[in-house]
Formats: structure tokens, C-alpha cells, sequence
């Protein structure tokens, strides 16, 4: 069993492993196919990531050491926070770790056997995106979260992409393409704010922050989360809870090898070693067997996966660990 330090409260996207070996590769995927009951992985010819370098693979996660001191740290200064994560600071997450249940059997009949953001909000639904090479799942995820609330809020007349080279760029508390916090990201979009994409299009490369757009007959103009809006999420209960009543939010997960194989399916741990840490967005739930299967978004194509999305078993590589929210503060436009 392959454990990696607490990704149960993983805020920090870019601790990666190193990586000895190619995670594509014809004996893994025969391994999962011998091993995996609920998903199928891709055929390594057919990976697009097979002929991808295993350190570019590493960067699409981030490459950052992870601290744990910081982590806690981090959280332990958000006050509402404080009893809730205090005093189990040596906890580790297993890549099948324990289920966080709902916190009363009674509470599972107020929600639905399923929920899919995309069904219910169709008007709200943008292109699948590709970091590239760039460790910038935090900027793509939770500028994605943002996008999605502010479309939810207006009922779908307000739909837009948002930069994460914005983010990238200018979010000094992260590492641009070498990772990021989670809860930097949303301290940068509650108190910098981030433009649209058509300002500053994505450039898979750390660039100098720049206050106006790339295209100057574009107007430089920054949307926000709501200050103090930071939610922070450790049930599935409250992850339930919180995609039916406010949209999608971002979570973490640790990638082991066989996660870059996956093609369809339900995915569990099969086998391989951990890579790194990631971030996506929560974007629904489905039951199966009488267990949940979470619904995520990922930002590496259309191609990959699902369409771009992947089913998660609840449990596995830390998905239903932890997820982070903020509330979108629309402006006189978007409220009317």
C-alpha cells in the first residue's frame, strides 16, 4: 500500500515524487485489466501521454516539496477552522484510505442517488482545457470553480473563461507552473481577483504579471470571490451539500501511475507509485453499489479520460478528503 503525507487536507498542489520509471506502459496496463472490476484503462498506443517525458507527465501535476508544517500552519490560520483540524497532524492518507461517511446514516435520504452539474446547468458548460506542461492545476481548477458559480448564480446568462495565466502570473503566494496552494488560490481570486482568458490567454509558461490585456481593445477588468467567502469541506455530507446549493468546487487527490492509464470507468487504486499531487473540480455524484462515485472535471483535454472528466470511487487517493469553496461576488451586471 502506497501512502503519501496528508493529502487528506492536501492545499498544497505540486508535491511530486520521483518518478524512476515511465507511468505508460504495456505491463501496468495489463496489470489493471487483470485487476480492475469497475474501470478500463486506455491502450498505451493510444495514451496520449505515452510519448510524454516522465518529468513533463510530473509537471502536469506541479513539482513542489510538500510541507506538512506549512500546511497545517496554513490552515490552522483560518480561525473557524481551528478545533476541526487541531491535534492530528501525523495523519497520512493510503490510496485506498477510510471513507469519511456522511455524518448520520439518517442524513443519506436527503440527497439524490445522483447529481451531475453538467445535466442541470447545461448553459453553463465551457471547453475542456489543457494545462500542457505547466504545474497549474490550482490556477485551472479554481478559476473553473469561480466560472461555474458566477454562471450558476445568473442562471446562465453570464458564462465566462477565466485566465489561470492570470493567476500564473500574479498569484505571489504560488509558484506559477512549479505549483500552488489551494488556499492561496482562493485568497488571490477573494483579494486580486482574475480577468478573462480572452485578456490573458493561457501561455503554458510563467510570464511577468501584467495589468492589462494582451489584446488592448479588451477591457482590463478582474472578477472576485466574496471576501471571507472561504469554505472548506471534509464530508461527503457537506461535499453533497454544497454542489447542489452553491456549483462546483476544487478538491485534491494524489496521482499514482495507474490514474494516468485511466480510460473509463469507476477508477480505484490498481497499482504504481505515487507521482504527485493534483487538483480538479467536483462536479457531481452518482451511487453505485450503494457507495458514492464522484464526478471531476480534469483540465489535460477532452481526450483524456471521459471526455476530460473521470469517475472516482469514494475513498480512494484522498478525492473525498478535502474540498475548498468561495462564493462569487458578482458586480451590478452580473446581479441584475
Amino acid at each position: 500500500m502506497k501512502s503519501t503525507s496528508i493529502i487528506v487536507l492536501l492545499a498544497l498542489i505540486g508535491y511530486s515524487s520521483q518518478v524512476t520509471r515511465h507511468p505508460v506502459r504495456q505491463e501496468l496496463v495489463e496489470e489493471i485489466k487483470l485487476k480492475a472490476e469497475s474501470w478500463t484503462p486506455v491502450e498505451t498506443h493510444q495514451n496520449l501521454l505515452r510519448d510524454v517525458h516522465p518529468d513533463k507527465i510530473k509537471s502536469r501535476l506541479g513539482n513542489l516539496g510538500f510541507q506538512e508544517g506549512s500546511l497545517i500552519s496554513k490552515l490552522m490560520s483560518y480561525l473557524p477552522f481551528k478545533t476541526k483540524f487541531l491535534g492530528n497532524h501525523n495523519h497520512e492518507h493510503n490510496a485506498k484510505s477510510s471513507h469519511k461517511k456522511l455524518q448520520s446514516p439518517m442524513l443519506q435520504d436527503i440527497f439524490p442517488q445522483s447529481f451531475d452539474f453538467r445535466e442541470q446547468h447545461p448553459t453553463c458548460l465551457r471547453e475542456i482545457r489543457d494545462q500542457l506542461d505547466c504545474g497549474a492545476c490550482w490556477a485551472f481548477s479554481s478559476s473553473g470553480m469561480l466560472a461555474d458559480r458566477i454562471c450558476k448564480a445568473t442562471d446562465g446568462k453570464v458564462n465566462l473563461e477565466f485566465s489561470p495565466q492570470d493567476m500564473v502570473a500574479c498569484s505571489m503566494d504560488n509558484y506559477g507552473c512549479q505549483g500552488g496552494y489551494l488556499m492561496n488560490s482562493i485568497d488571490f481570486l477573494m483579494n486580486d481577483g482574475v480577468v478573462i482568458d480572452k485578456c490573458q490567454p493561457y501561455r503554458n509558461a510563467l510570464n511577468k504579471c501584467e495589468y492589462s490585456c494582451t489584446d488592448k481593445t479588451i477591457p482590463y477588468k478582474k472578477h472576485y470571490c466574496r471576501p471571507g467567502s472561504l469554505k472548506i469541506m471534509t464530508t461527503a455530507e457537506e461535499f453533497k451539500q454544497e454542489l447542489l446549493t452553491n456549483g462546483p468546487f476544487i478538491v485534491s487527490l494524489t496521482v499514482y501511475e495507474d490514474f494516468i492509464n485511466y480510460g473509463n470507468g469507476t477508477y480505484t487504486y490498481i497499482a504504481g507509485e505515487i507521482i504527485g499531487g493534483h487538483a480538479m473540480k467536483m462536479m457531481g455524484w452518482s451511487t453505485e453499489n450503494g457507495k458514492t462515485v464522484w464526478l471531476l472535471q480534469n483540465q489535460w483535454s477532452d481526450q483524456w479520460g471521459e471526455k476530460g472528466f473521470i469517475k472516482i470511487l469514494e475513498g480512494e487517493i484522498g478525492i473525498d478528503s478535502i474540498g475548498i469553496s468561495c462564493q462569487p461576488e458578482l458586480n451590478s451586471e452580473e446581479s441584475k
